[in-house]
């Protein structure tokens, strides 16, 4: 498992005198590495790794602390997975009983629901996951959210904010399946958001994982992860309009965004023009591989 880099323990004055009482443990580097490893090794238990993670948490140190929050969200992500497979057919029951979400406002809805939906939805609530709908797809994912404020205080601050962020995520969704509809206010306000995480976090142990959000975000709003920013070969004029308003905002793509706004004008607006392409992959946007490079270089000498 490839840990993501991804807590408040309230302490009574009763635990912290046990505590003392007790034979120090000894806990260093070598020892908090093999309990991470063994936490690894049984992160499809979400409970359980969970467990191992609070009986430690005083003793680790924040690297610590961030790997086993990501060990347990492993395991979360594992029982939501799970768990999308059992709600399919109980879609139709949850739209009738008008249940979006497992807020509190769920167990209203669970009274009138079937045994069986309502044991899936105490299971999801029990397992720290949360439910996300939108006209074309139900699905369970672990409550990033509510899990950086239970460890908030024993991680970095980055892991906290980006856990924030994605929790975020899950509530606005940018994009329609259903209608094929893309949301680029939504996409250009999370680039924003990512750019100043960036610049916040910079040098940190998420830092990476801030980079990655960021490009995958600025690769969609250049409409290269998804169609529905064409009308057949073209970039469309939802999208366009999109374009020169951002261009006008104090947003990171702004300048790449000009040249590749200008390049779409000469070339009749054709997405796969190879100028444009040429463009796009030289600003990091698009995988060279995604097109025919020979082909390309023989359409730019024709030229």
């Amino acid at each position: 498992m490839k840990w993501k880099q991804r807590v408040a323990v309230v302490l009574t004055v009763g635990l912290l005198l046990t505590a003392c009482e007790k034979k120090t443990e000894k806990w260093d580097a070598d020892t908090e590495e093999k309990y991470l490893t063994e936490m690894a090794e049984t992160a499809t238990n979400p409970v359980e790794t969970k467990e191992k993670l609070d009986a430690k948490i005083t003793q680790m140190s924040k690297t610590g602390v961030m790997h086993g929050v990501d060990a347990y969200l492993y395991g979360l992500n594992e029982k939501a997975m799970e768990l999308n497979e059992k709600v399919k057919p109980y879609v139709d029951e949850l739209n009738k009983l008008g249940i979006v979400s497992l807020s509190n406002e769920w167990k209203t809805g669970v009274e009138d629901a079937s045994d069986g939906l309502s044991a899936l939805l105490k299971e999801a609530s029990e397992h720290s996951l949360v439910l996300f709908r939108t006209e074309s797809l139900t699905m369970f994912s672990p409550d990033f959210v509510g899990v950086a404020e239970e460890y908030k205080s024993g991680m970095d601050v980055s892991m906290y904010e980006f856990m924030l962020f994605t929790g975020e995520e899950q509530t606005k969704h940018y994009f329609n399946a259903e209608s094929n509809v893309l949301d680029l206010d939504i996409v250009a306000e999370r680039i924003k958001k990512l750019d100043r995480l960036l610049e916040k976090h910079k040098g940190t142990q998420m830092e990476e994982s801030l980079h990655i959000s960021r490009s995958f975000y600025a690769t969609l709003y250049f409409g290269q992860n998804s169609n529905a920013l064409l009308e057949g070969d073209k970039v469309s004029g939802y999208a366009m309009s999109h374009y020169e308003k951002t261009m006008k905002e104090d947003l990171s793509i702004q300048e790449t965004l000009k040249g590749y706004v200008q390049l779409l004008k000469e070339n009749g607006l054709k997405y796969d023009a190879p100028d444009v392409l040429i463009y796009l992959s030289e600003a990091g946007l698009v995988e060279s591989q995604t097109y025919d490079e020979e082909a390309i270089e023989k359409e730019t000498e024709k030229k």
